[in-house]
This record gives structure tokens, sequence and C-alpha cells, in this order.
């Protein structure tokens, strides 16, 4: 039976993992955390100032592109959150052009959303290799 660090740099040959169990990692974009079995999770909160663009009787942020902080081998699935820092009514995010290494994402509102300030927390999970 072979030894092998529980924590540090994760790695893998023809799919059999090779390195550590689990990696840890953050930079601009984030954190993520890589398991052996090609697991990956990616972790991001970001501001998406204010909310001023009228659609009908909603209003919605202009949309932003979210770097994952490491990317992944298969489109990962997103799950976001967002909070109204400040102004007021309801949140809603959408989430949009997924891929490999980014997301996007849209928050629209209603009626007395104009001028709020929204904070969106993202996780992606997928697999690394």
């Amino acid at each position: 039976m072979a030894s092998r660090q529980i924590s540090g740099a994760v790695s893998q040959s023809g799919g059999v993992p090779t390195g550590a169990i689990v990696e840890y990692g953050n930079n601009a974009n984030g954190h993520f955390t890589r398991f052996a079995d090609g697991t990956q999770i990616c972790r991001h909160t970001g501001n998406l100032g204010a909310a001023t663009t009228a659609n009908g009787a909603l209003y919605l942020t202009d949309g932003f592109l979210f770097p994952f902080p490491a990317a992944f081998s298969v489109t990962p699935s997103i799950s976001f959150g967002a909070q109204r820092v400040s102004g007021s009514g309801s949140v809603m995010a959408v989430t949009s052009d997924n891929t490999l290494s980014s997301t996007g994402v849209t928050i629209r509102g209603g009626g007395t959303f104009s001028g709020a300030v929204i904070t969106v927390y993202f996780i992606a999970i997928g697999r690394w290799y």
C-alpha cells in the first residue's frame, strides 16, 4: 500500500490519483478545493455594484463574467446566491455563459431595486480531470 500526503498538490496519471488527497488554493478569482477523485469545488464572492438598467418593471445589473480560480475539465454545475447590500427590493440571480473557466451572472429585481448594490456568491462543482 502506497503512502500519500493528505494535503498538497493533487495530481493524476491516466485517471489514477498520484498526488495528495486534497488541495486547497486561492487567487484573485476566489477559492478552490480539488480532491484526488477528480472533484473540484470553486467559490467566489463579488460585488456587482448598482442595478440601474430598467427592463420593463424590473431593474438589472450589467452582465458580469466571473473567472473560476481553477479551470474545470467539464462544464460545472453552478449555484448562485445574491444579497442586496443597499437599496430595497427582492433580488434574483440569473446565470449564463457557463464555461470550463468562467460563469456569467445578471441580477434582476423589482421596481424599488434601482440603485441597489448587490453582492453575489457562487459555488461551482465539477471535475478537474
